[in-house]
């Protein structure tokens, strides 16, 4: 079976719930005045031991996926966990093989990107939603996915770096898109 890149290059599911979950997890000015999100920095270690027990480590990918969906779900749209949590189960899919709901999870963890005010990131999850289309065949998916993570790319608040960095694999993704 066919991988696309951004699978193939993943390594085992712990270093990328590391990798995912220890970054920059910060809230946006206007979730901090919203009820029941949280007012600090989720720390590293605790989050990914939050969604590590949600996902259930023993679990097969697909079933690991669903429950990080239900527990984004079950989180205040302000928490960056939930964002996180929808990142790491459209992984977690593209890593069963199903890349139908890969695609339309990243989707969902770009938008919810997008509402907080994390563009990079939203972006990025675009991409991935693009490359995850590409290989279920889904060519207009895949070209509206990369058109709204060139969007995103021409944000101020993101550094000319992230600009060019969004450009590029969005440019990629369009052009494999057709």
């Amino acid at each position: 079976m066919r991988r696309p890149g951004i699978v193939r290059r993943s390594g085992l599911a712990g270093a990328l719930v590391g990798a995912v979950l220890t970054g920059a997890v910060l809230l946006s000015p206007a979730s901090a005045s919203q009820p029941g999100c949280p007012e600090k920095r989720a720390d590293g270690p605790e989050a990914a031991e939050r969604l590590e027990a949600a996902a259930g480590r023993d679990a097969g990918w697909e079933r690991a996926a669903a429950r990080l969906v239900r527990f984004a779900e079950e989180r205040p749209l302000c928490d960056p966990a939930r964002r996180e949590a929808l990142r790491l189960a459209a992984r977690y899919y593209g890593f069963a093989g199903d890349y139908e709901r890969a695609s339309e999870v990243a989707f969902r963890a770009a938008e919810q990107g997008r509402l907080t005010g994390h563009l990079s990131e939203a972006a990025e999850a675009f991409i991935s939603a693009g490359t995850f289309a590409l290989e279920t065949g889904n060519l207009a998916r895949a070209a509206r996915a990369a058109r709204q993570a060139t969007l995103l790319a021409e944000s101020p608040l993101l550094t000319a770096a992230q600009r060019i960095a969004i450009r590029g694999r969005a440019g990629t993704l369009l052009e494999s898109a057709g």
